[in-house]
């Protein structure tokens, strides 16, 4: 088993690393969002995938 300094360790890493993927994703739904809004409803589309 993983001693816990080594688990805190880890988990830290981990969570960092989401919070991180997580803000990607909002940049890449906020591109997205501007896009439409230039480009109108032909690409809303996308949004869903």
């Amino acid at each position: 088993m993983v001693s816990s300094a080594e688990y805190e360790k880890h988990a830290t890493t981990h969570l960092t690393r989401n919070l991180n993927d997580r803000k990607l994703q909002g940049g890449k739904q906020l591109k997205k969002a501007n896009f439409i809004a230039k480009h109108g409803k032909s690409v809303s589309f996308n949004l869903k995938h």
